[in-house]
Parts: structure tokens; C-alpha cells; sequence
């Protein structure tokens, strides 16, 4: 769903910017806190380009976070994230281990769960991470660079179709086995590094033995056409 609706984003975002350079902050923050109530924190009503729906709403957010330059410590951030990802898994281990009895009453706090889950904990975790990450000191790295450069790759890679089930059922056998024993979170975040790093690998092939050969063969052609 992400590379779709980053696609079809690109097309909204000139008259997106043409909006945002109108308004004000206040009126930028009405408008996308609008934008949330009315099509976004209702995770069980499914419309049409909902993936899409959800990432100009993040890319309304990124836009607030840029103009509003928050004058607050980073570590602020990274507890919060830490906070709410607490507080999410916490809801979790009492909703399965709580039985009203009536399935109505249960019914209803699966639904309360998601809704917050989609509606607040996705967006102030991905805000307060960002905002966490943007104020860190990190100096120049070639090997963070060129790790960076690979993270799409990595996501093309392994959340496709065929690999997603390959990996997470065949290989790490991740409900079969991993689940079922006590170590699962170490084993979970171990098996994401190994598919990060491997996938990391792939994509960082791809670009030294594909694209960059590919790139010097095509930007000639490229440029006789522009200066014809």
C-alpha cells in the first residue's frame, strides 16, 4: 500500500502546497485536525483510497512539524514515543487475557483499541520519532548514507507479496514456532535485523550492478534528447 499511495501522493502535492502556503499554522493545524476526525479515525469504515487518505494526513502532519519548530528536548519525544508503545501493548495483554462474557461489551473494546491504535498511537509515534531523530547530532557517515540509500529497496523487497509469507511463515516460521516461546520478542527483533541486513545487502547490489550501469548508459541518450 505505501509505494501506491506515495504515488498517487506526488499528483496532490503541488495543490496540497499551494494550500498550506495560504493558511496559517493555526489554520493549518484546524485543517488537519479536521482532516483526521472526519476520514481517519474511523478504522472500521473502509472507503475508497484510504491509503492514500492516510498518508496526505501524515504529510499534513510533517508539514505542521516543519512550520511550528517545537522548542522541546528531544528525549521529551523519545519518551513519549516510548509511553504510548507501552500503553498499546498493555491494552493488548488485557484485552486477551479479558472476557466480559458478552460479546457486544468485547466487541466494543476491540474496536476502542483499534480506533486509538490507528487514530492516535500510529500518528504521535511517528511524529515524536521524527521529531527525535531530527534533533540529533549525528555527523556525516558514508555508512549511514549508503545504509539509508537501501531502506526502500529493503521494503520493496521483503513486504512484497511472495516475500512477506516466504519469510515470516517458511524461513523465521514466525507463528508456527517463534511465537510460542518465551523468547519471541528477542527472536522477533533478532529476525528483523537478519531480514534488514540481508535485504540491505540485496539492494545495495542492485544499485553498484544494475542501476549505476543503467544510469551511465541511459544519461547520454538523456541528454541529446534535451538538447534537441
Amino acid at each position: 500500500w505505501f509505494i501506491t499511495a506515495y504515488f498517487f501522493l506526488f499528483f496532490f502535492i503541488p495543490a496540497i502546497n499551494k494550500i498550506i502556503s495560504l493558511v496559517s499554522l493555526k489554520s493549518l493545524c484546524l485543517l488537519t485536525l479536521l482532516f483526521w476526525v472526519f476520514y481517519y479515525c474511523f478504522d472500521k469504515i473502509s472507503l475508497p483510497y484510504d491509503n492514500l487518505r492516510i498518508a496526505i494526513l501524515f504529510y499534513l502532519i510533517g508539514a505542521i512539524l516543519r512550520q511550528a519548530e517545537f522548542k522541546i528536548n528531544k528525549n521529551i519525544f523519545l519518551a513519549v514515543f516510548i509511553f504510548f508503545w507501552l500503553f498499546e501493548w498493555a491494552c493488548k495483554i488485557f484485552l486477551l487475557n479479558f472476557s466480559s462474557g458478552n460479546d457486544s461489551i468485547n466487541l466494543l473494546l476491540d474496536f476502542a483499541r483499534k480506533a486509538f491504535t490507528n487514530a492516535v498511537l500510529y500518528p504521535v509515534c511517528a511524529a515524536s520519532l521524527f521529531e527525535y531523530f531530527r534533533r540529533l547530532n549525528i555527523k556525516q557517515s558514508a555508512f549511514i548514507n549508503a545504509v539509508s540509500s537501501t531502506t526502500f529497496g529493503i521494503y520493496i523487497i521483503h513486504d512484497s507479496v511472495v516475500m512477506r509469507d516466504f519469510l515470516w511463515n517458511k524461513v523465521f516460521c514466525c507463528l508456527q514456532k517463534q511465537y510460542t516461546v518465551t523468547a519471541f520478542p528477542l527472536l522477533m527483533i533478532l529476525s528483523c535485523l537478519l531480514v534488514f541486513a540481508v535485504c540491505s545487502v540485496i539492494d545495495f547490489a542492485r544499485q553498484k550492478f544494475l542501476e549505476k550501469p543503467f544510469l551511465n548508459f541511459i544519461q547520454p541518450a538523456l541528454k541529446k534528447l534535451k538538447n534537441l
